[in-house]
């Protein structure tokens, strides 16, 4: 593992378990942050994988450099992302898992009848939002760094930057949105398994395998 790569896990896993722990021992009070309505979260996060998607396709695409191993990679990296939170079936991998494991304190035998009963619904919920964050900053840096050029030759190289700063951008804000997450919504072991998750599919696409897949 290269040492910039060390350095991305232990910034995710530090947060993971820092924050965890202080949303455990302390009093978090409520914020706009902590509302699954706030913009930040409704806007980027929910289509994280898209802001994260298309601003490095293009680049891709620009650079047309091994087009086809980069967008094989993403292809794969897509595959994933849509095996565990899409339901390719009647329900995602997540949301079965949730089904499977959760029970109602009234007699409703599903989630959304539990929920429109008053009833109160529990579950192992994995989350969601630590894998998808997680997954994003991983990735995104491993990708911008393959983008380290600085020649202002064309407009074609003004795009490429401006992207890149885009990027850039989306990685604060996807760190920030983990934080977030960390402190505010699931418990650990949630927020643990969807980190684990996303670290296992970077792993072996740019640790385990890289020199197949970069």
């Amino acid at each position: 593992m290269l040492g910039y790569q060390r350095q991305s896990v232990y910034v995710v896993y530090f947060l993971l378990f820092g924050l965890s722990w202080i949303s455990y021992w302390f009093y978090i009070p409520s914020s706009v942050f902590s509302n699954k309505r706030n913009p930040l979260n409704d806007i980027f996060v929910k289509q994280g994988f898209g802001w994260t998607f298309v601003p490095l396709l293009l680049l891709h695409l620009l650079n047309g450099k091994r087009l086809k191993q980069n967008l094989l990679r993403w292809w794969i990296l897509a595959l994933y992302w849509c095996l565990w939170t899409q339901p390719l079936f009647q329900r995602s991998i997540f949301h079965t898992i949730e089904h499977y494991t959760g029970s109602c304190d009234l007699k409703s035998e599903s989630r959304s009848d539990c929920l429109q009963s008053g009833g109160t619904w529990s579950a192992f919920d994995i989350s969601g939002h630590t894998f998808l964050l997680s997954m994003n900053v991983l990735v995104s840096i491993e990708e911008i760094r393959l983008f380290q050029h600085r020649k202002m030759e064309s407009w074609t190289d003004v795009i490429k930057l401006v992207l890149e700063l885009l990027v850039s951008a989306l990685v604060f804000l996807w760190t920030l949105m983990f934080g977030v997450t960390c402190l505010y919504f699931h418990d650990f072991g949630e927020r643990l398994v969807g980190t684990l998750l996303s670290t296992l599919i970077w792993y072996l696409v740019y640790v385990r395998f890289r020199s197949v897949f970069v």
